[in-house]
């Protein structure tokens, strides 16, 4: 029996939790135990500023094991979109099994702006340990027929928080368990009639990418006046991608929303 790969992981103050207006939630993936030996791991912000002490891109990452190894994380791909980024990031060489590592986050800079907040502040924002686990060397080879079939029809669907009202774009596609079940996000690019392109990771949930913008952020605004296309490419936890799929149309779902709620929403 081969022996488990135990990843802690320490998250220091930027990452909070909760969604509420004018907070910066960071997400950590993946969120299950099973871990590869080259494993990726994702970070999100879904309120990112360029001058937020919570910017994703204003740290450095490192793996640190028991025995003092220290293994850099370096950054795999970033996307951003509007007030959302994501910034994947990739062992500079393979984790080893039986190894217990520490996750570390450290600011980039040294910045007095900072140095009025009380280390209470700090500790409130922090999260605690996180494991992953992992008993042998997974095979995420990307399977070669995982496309998506998407459906021409897409509507917007009225999503509503305590803090928060929006609308989120449904990109639905035919159900396939296989394909939801299989341990892979989906690098999912839109692209406007204006030759505009955006592009982000996502994991398809119940049949549907959740792709929109609400009174707080989002990942996605769509104009009204615009047309849209999208495809898709599934890439396994090491960062293999198989083929792109082709490029599909989807529906406007900023057409369908009363004009009023619509210029609360994206200002249109």
């Amino acid at each position: 029996m081969s022996k488990a790969l135990v990843v802690i992981l320490f998250f220091i103050p930027f990452l909070s939790l909760g969604m509420e207006c004018g907070i910066s939630t960071t997400q950590l993936f993946p969120e299950n135990h099973n871990i590869d030996v080259d494993q990726l791991f994702m970070l999100q912000n879904g309120m990112e500023t360029e001058k937020s002490l919570f910017s994703i891109n204003n740290f450095d990452y490192s793996l640190r094991s028991e025995q003092g190894e220290i293994i850099d994380l370096l950054i795999f791909d970033s996307t951003r979109i509007n007030l959302h980024a994501q910034i994947l990031l990739k062992p500079d060489c393979p984790l080893k099994m039986g190894t217990k590592y520490f996750f570390y986050s450290q600011f980039k800079y040294n910045d007095e702006k900072f140095a009025d907040l009380p280390d209470e502040w700090f500790e409130k924002k922090r999260w605690k340990g996180k494991f992953f686990i992992v008993d042998s060397v997974k095979d995420y080879s990307v399977h070669k027929d995982l496309h998506l079939d998407y459906k021409e029809i897409v509507g917007a669907k009225e999503l509503k928080q305590s803090s928060s009202v929006g609308f989120t774009l449904l990109v639905g596609f035919e159900p396939n368990y296989f394909l939801l079940s299989y341990k892979v996000w989906y690098e999912v690019t839109i692209r406007n009639s204006k030759g505009e392109m955006f592009r982000t990771y996502l994991k398809p949930y119940q049949g549907n990418f959740e792709i929109g913008y609400w009174e707080c952020g989002g990942n996605m605004r769509f104009d009204p006046n615009l047309s849209y296309e999208i495809k898709s490419t599934a890439m396994a936890m090491n960062g293999l991608k198989n083929t792109a799929s082709e490029w599909r149309s989807i529906t406007n779902p900023w057409k369908e929303v009363d004009p009023l709620v619509r210029k609360t929403i994206i200002g249109r």
